[in-house]
């Protein structure tokens, strides 16, 4: 999972993503995981099925988490803002 590692590319990634004509907001599964990690969580497993978007909801974690990048202006328009 090296798309941690360098935020930046986590961030375009879901950019390029969320410009898609067929984009699913699934910023909502945000506000469980924040639920979660107050709870003092240390591991979550996102489990999807074979070819469900396991890497774009990677990638939205990396992004909206990530210390690195300002990530506000991709999260503006989603449920989650």
């Amino acid at each position: 999972m090296g798309y941690y590692l360098n935020p930046e590319d986590v961030l375009e990634l879901y950019r390029g993503e969320t410009e898609k004509p067929y984009f699913v907001d699934k910023t909502e599964m945000l506000s469980e995981l924040i639920t979660l990690l107050e709870q003092g969580r240390n591991y979550i497993s996102v489990t999807r099925p074979r070819r469900f978007g396991k890497s774009v909801v990677a990638a939205m974690i990396g992004s909206f988490f990530g210390k690195g990048v300002d990530s506000s202006d991709v999260f503006a328009h989603f449920k989650i803002s």
